[in-house]
């Protein structure tokens, strides 16, 4: 199935970029959630102590990551990662249904 925008109504046109801008936008801000995320965690800084081994590093790491699920102080960013994830996933399943009930079979 593909989309031929050119011969489409502008109301399904308008949906199809709609969505896509939706899902755009969902994906970025669910990336700078990671990245906020890691920051406030301080998984990306580098350890100027003794170098640790690799799992240490892991374990370390992870619980900081845990805290994430607990901590009152990230409850906004937990909720910015709901609801950017599932608006990415609500986009992309409305603009799949759009392409398939409006697609020409190639």
């Amino acid at each position: 199935m593909k989309i031929v925008l050119s011969d489409e109504h502008l109301l399904i046109q308008f949906a199809v970029w709609m969505c896509f801008s939706i899902f755009i936008v969902g994906f970025v801000c669910f990336f700078l959630g990671i990245i906020s995320i890691m920051l406030k965690i301080r998984a990306l800084e580098a350890d100027d102590e003794n170098t640790p081994s690799y799992w240490e590093k892991a374990a370390r790491l992870n619980t900081r990551f845990g805290g994430f699920f607990l901590r009152e102080d990230f409850r906004n960013l937990r909720r910015l990662m709901l609801f950017s994830a599932s608006a990415c996933i609500a986009a992309l399943a409305a603009l799949l249904l759009i392409i398939g009930f409006f697609g020409e079979p190639v």
